[in-house]
């Protein structure tokens, strides 16, 4: 359609196919309890179909008192790849089963998200972060289904994340050990958005060296700018016991160390293995290729959108093959 041809109404469809209006609403609606000929419900259908119409969302939202949207709340969001791609999948199979997936980041402010209810009025509302008592009110008061995900033990009304992020940094210590690294430091992005996953991370990367008697990893926090990743390395091999195996927070995170390796004149893995999270793309191009750990975000996508089908008690448009992988995979490239 040309940006200056107007949207076909629903009273464009009744004068195509010569039936009033009302009738054109009871048959696009599908009104119960109307006897309307077959032969005038086929001539507005195949009205509306050559006049291109559909009804909007807002009017469909006031028919129902709800729209076909699901909300995410994404919580203090950093934008990564891997996060793209979830929400890229997220947005592709709630489409398969009929809805629209809007996500929002509430990073930085406590402004109440009230606005959002009664502009979008969605079916459910799918939170990363704990509903202030006055939001969580008004999601109640609008109607919609609320899917709470949590990533430490879910509490009850919960649904918890399928992702252990603390078994992400016990795959990464249990390779680096299995490597022959007894030294093991933790680095990080210095940034707020990313400390929910980091502090999760951690905690298993001690859990692991604890398992396996090694001295508590040296922590790191990675600043920007430039010749920061630099300054890290030259911290983690400074000293009597110096690190000799990084696990990184992220692939981007490994991607900055490795260039403040060669600022230092240093090589992975001779002087200091890394390993990443994420498998990015670039994993398999930089220098050396990045041992990571690849997660798998489609089953991530898959589950959550199954708890949101539960809670608003319907049942899947499509029947996803079962998942036989494991959702953690090892990448093993030349850094470590």
């Amino acid at each position: 359609m040309s940006p200056d041809r107007r949207q076909p109404t629903a009273q464009d469809v009744a004068r195509e196919a010569g039936v009033s209006r009302t009738t054109v609403s009871f048959v696009l609606n599908d009104t119960p309890g109307q006897s309307i000929p077959e032969s005038t419900r086929q001539a507005v259908l195949a009205a509306a179909d050559r006049l291109g119409y559909a009804p909007s969302a807002a009017a469909r939202a006031l028919r129902s008192g709800r729209s076909e949207v699901v909300l995410c709340l994404l919580g203090s969001w950093v934008a990564s790849r891997e996060k793209d791609r979830f929400l890229g999948l997220m947005t592709a199979h709630l489409a398969e089963e009929g809805f629209a997936f809007v996500a929002h980041s509430r990073a930085y402010t406590d402004r109440p998200v009230d606005d959002l209810w009664r502009a979008i009025t969605p079916a459910a509302v799918i939170t990363l972060l704990d509903l202030s008592p006055d939001d969580r009110a008004a999601v109640e008061r609008s109607g919609a289904a609320i899917v709470e995900v949590s990533l430490d033990p879910p509490r009850s009304g919960q649904v918890g994340s399928a992702l252990n992020q603390a078994d992400i940094g016990r795959m990464q210590v249990e390779h680096l050990v299995a490597r022959g690294h007894r030294r093991i430091a933790y680095v990080f992005p210095d940034d707020p958005g990313h400390e929910p996953m980091a502090v999760r991370r951690l905690d298993g990367v001690r859990a692991e060296c604890r398992k396996r008697d090694l001295a508590d990893p040296f922590v790191r926090a990675l600043p920007g700018g430039e010749g920061a990743a630099g300054n890290v390395v030259s911290e983690l091999r400074r000293g009597r016991w110096p690190v000799t195996g990084v696990c990184a927070f992220s692939d981007e995170t490994a991607f900055a160390l490795l260039a403040g390796m060669r600022e230092n004149g240093l090589q992975a893995p001779a002087d200091l293995a890394v390993i990443g999270v994420d498998d990015d793309p670039l994993a398999r191009y930089s220098y050396p290729p990045l041992t990571t750990i690849r997660v798998d975000m489609a089953a991530e996508a898959r589950r959550l959108i199954d708890a949101v089908l539960v809670a608003l008690g319907r049942e899947s448009r499509t029947k996803p093959p079962q998942i036989e992988e494991p959702i953690l995979n090892l990448v093993e490239r030349d850094s470590t």
